[in-house]
C-alpha cells in the first residue's frame, strides 16, 4: 500500500490516513507531488517544524499553543494528539469539541478517538462537532453534498455568509463584534467576549432562570449560550424576557411532537408561519404596522428597531421597566 501511495496515489489524491489530507497538505505546505516522493514521509519529517496542518480540521498551530505549551519540538503536533493528546481530551480544533462529542455519540467504553470517529462516520451521520453547530441543520439549510464534511465547509469560506446553528446569527455577532478573519462561532466559543449571538438570547435572563431551575449559577467555564442550548433540552428555560416555550407549547399542540424545542421550533417554522411567541407580542399586528417587514422574523426585527418595549409594558423580566410617571 506504501508503494502504491508513493507510485500513484498521491497523484489520485488518495490519502494513507483520515487524519492526513494528502491535497490538503501539499497545498498548505508548497510542495510539488512530482518533487516529493512520499508527503506523509515529508509532514513527519518536516511538519513539526513547518506547523502545516496535515487535515482541514486539525489545527495544528492552535493545538500546539494550547496543549504543548509552544515547547520547542520537531514532534508534529498530530503525532502528540494520536499518542497522548485525544486520550486526555485534547481538541484537535476549536471547533470540534472532543469530550463533548464522546459524551454525546459515542459508547461509554469506546476507546475509539472522537475526532477520528466523526471524520470517518459522526460527519455522514449528521452528528454535531459542539452544541453550536448543527450539521444536519446547517447541510439541509446550505444544500451542502453528503460527501462533503459540513464543517469544513463552515470553517473554510461558508462562515462568510452562513450561520452555524438556527439559533446563531452571524450577521448579528459580526455587527458588535469585530471577528478579524476568524468564524463567528469560533470567536464566539473561544475569545469570551460575553455578547450574546443571538438578538433573542438574553444571558442575564437566562441566569436567573437557571438559577432558580438548578439551584445553581451558571458556569463561568462555558459559553452562556452553550449552556442554555444544553439545559433548554432537560428544563424548560425561556431563552428571551419574549419568548415563552409555556405559551408556545400551549398555543400550538403540533409543537409538542415536533421534537423540536419550543424556541427552536419558531426560528425554524414558527416566525414564518407568523406563530406568536409571547402573549404580549402579535407578529400579525407588527406586521400590519410594518408592511415591508413580511418574509423577516417579526420579533427578530421588532428588538433590533427598538420599538417592542412600548408592546411590552406588563411583560415579565427584570429588563422590562416602566418609565418613571407613566400608568
Amino acid at each position: 500500500m506504501l508503494d502504491h501511495y508513493r507510485k500513484s496515489g498521491k497523484f489520485r489524491g488518495f490519502s494513507p490516513s483520515p487524519y492526513f489530507d494528502t491535497s490538503w497538505y501539499v497545498a498548505g505546505a508548497g510542495i510539488t507531488l512530482d518533487k516529493i516522493e512520499n508527503p506523509l514521509a515529508h509532514f513527519i519529517e518536516f511538519g513539526g517544524a513547518s506547523l502545516c496542518d496535515p487535515h482541514p480540521l486539525f489545527n495544528t498551530k492552535w493545538y500546539k499553543w494550547t496543549y504543548m505549551g509552544g515547547e520547542e519540538s520537531n514532534l508534529p503536533p498530530l503525532i502528540h494528539y494520536l499518542s497522548i493528546g485525544w486520550r486526555n481530551g485534547a481538541k484537535p480544533h476549536p471547533l470540534f469539541w472532543a469530550d463533548w462529542y464522546r459524551w454525546r455519540y459515542m459508547p461509554k467504553n469506546s476507546d475509539m478517538d472522537p475526532f477520528y470517529h466523526f471524520i470517518t462516520k459522526g460527519d455522514r451521520s449528521d452528528f454535531n462537532p459542539n452544541p453550536l453547530f448543527d450539521t444536519k441543520w446547517y447541510r439541509d439549510r446550505y444544500g451542502i453534498p453528503s460527501n462533503e464534511n459540513a464543517l469544513k465547509n463552515y470553517v473554510y469560506g461558508g462562515h462568510e455568509m452562513r450561520d452555524p446553528h438556527v439559533m446563531f446569527n452571524s450577521a448579528y455577532y459580526r455587527s458588535v463584534v469585530s471577528c478579524d478573519a476568524v468564524s463567528p462561532l469560533e470567536h464566539y466559543l473561544t475569545e469570551r467576549t460575553g455578547i450574546d449571538p443571538c438578538i433573542l438570547f438574553d444571558a442575564d435572563y437566562f441566569a436567573s432562570q437557571y438559577e432558580r431551575a438548578f439551584s445553581e449559577k451558571v458556569s463561568d467555564k462555558v459559553p452562556n449560550f452553550v449552556q442554555y442550548v444544553e439545559s433548554s433540552k432537560i428544563c424548560d428555560i425561556d431563552p428571551h424576557p419574549l419568548f415563552s416555550k409555556k405559551y408556545y407549547y400551549d398555543r400550538y399542540k403540533d409543537v409538542g411532537s415536533s421534537g423540536l424545542d419550543p424556541f427552536e421550533h419558531y426560528m425554524r417554522i414558527g416566525y414564518r408561519e407568523k406563530r406568536q411567541p409571547h402573549a404580549f407580542f402579535e407578529p400579525d399586528h407588527y406586521l400590519d404596522l410594518r408592511p415591508g417587514a413580511g418574509g423577516s422574523n417579526p420579533l427578530v426585527r421588532s428588538l433590533t428597531m427598538g420599538i417592542v418595549r412600548m408592546l411590552l409594558r406588563a411583560a415579565p423580566g427584570h429588563r422590562i421597566r416602566r418609565k418613571k410617571g407613566s400608568s
